[in-house]
């Protein structure tokens, strides 16, 4: 199930979701010594396109795709980026036609297994295959006590199943024919007022989960809203969150 496919889904996502793409784009480009832009690379789940355009400043020709529709109406029109409505797997592209592949916050919604097979499949030899995700860590710079506010929300609203217990040590790629050859945890900050955090929030799949069982958008924002005053003084004000984000280079063999 596509929790992100809904047009109202699509909309909120192309709001309210934070650019971040760049800090882990900067760490690919440290690790791989890139001086010179790579020639083909293809971006998986680019949703609204963010990660596409972060993925052109080191590669001359790219490729975005991904299987909700709407998502793709907001990408943004570019000469050296295509973009496909497509699954994931398996992937229509022929062998060895990429230098590089990229997944941004979506490989948990994958079969991982069969999906690095695939990744295997089209990437060119000495190619590699990053991972790398921003995720909301629930900590607010200038109000700890904030932190009471993640399990009310999770509990509200809980996350969907995703694939997240699948093992990225070296044994456990083994099987696979990959090697883990890069990984790095680092934080960051972004300012947000009550709407823009609301605006975040309501970009969730937990959120896009609680619509399809019947929740409102509307009924959603005002819980949030209600808890959210107690940590924001006012509506212009803005208050710095960390967030997470995690970086993967994965390689075959």
């Amino acid at each position: 199930m596509n929790y992100f496919s809904p047009k109202e889904a699509a909309r909120r996502y192309h709001i309210g979701r934070p650019h971040h793409h760049h800090l882990s784009i900067q760490k690919i480009k440290s690790f791989l010594q890139i001086e010179n832009p790579l020639d083909k690379g293809l971006d998986v789940a680019c949703g609204t396109g963010l990660s596409s355009i972060a993925l052109k400043t080191i590669v001359k020709e790219v490729h975005g795709l991904d299987n909700a529709e709407e998502m793709l109406h907001y990408a943004r029109k570019h000469e050296d980026i295509q973009w496909y409505h497509a699954a994931a797997l398996p992937l229509h592209f022929e062998d060895a036609s990429f230098d590089i592949i990229t997944i941004a916050s979506g490989i948990h919604w994958l079969d991982i297994p069969a999906f690095l097979k695939e990744a295997k499949r089209v990437l060119r030899p000495n190619g590699h295959l990053v991972l790398y995700d921003n995720f909301f860590r629930g900590k607010c710079k200038q109000r700890p006590e904030f932190g009471a506010f993640i399990p009310k929300y999770i509990s509200e609203f809980p996350s969907p199943p995703r694939n997240n217990r699948f093992r990225w040590d070296n044994e456990h790629l083994a099987p696979h024919n990959t090697e883990l050859v890069f990984h790095e945890v680092y934080p960051n900050f972004i300012s947000l007022t009550a709407k823009g955090l609301i605006a975040y929030l309501t970009t969730q799949s937990n959120i896009s989960h609680a619509v399809r069982q019947g929740r409102s958008y509307e009924d959603i924002e005002k819980w949030i809203s209600s808890e959210l005053d107690a940590y924001f003084h006012s509506e212009d004000e803005s208050l710095y969150f960390e967030y997470g984000s995690w970086c993967r280079i994965l390689r075959f063999y």
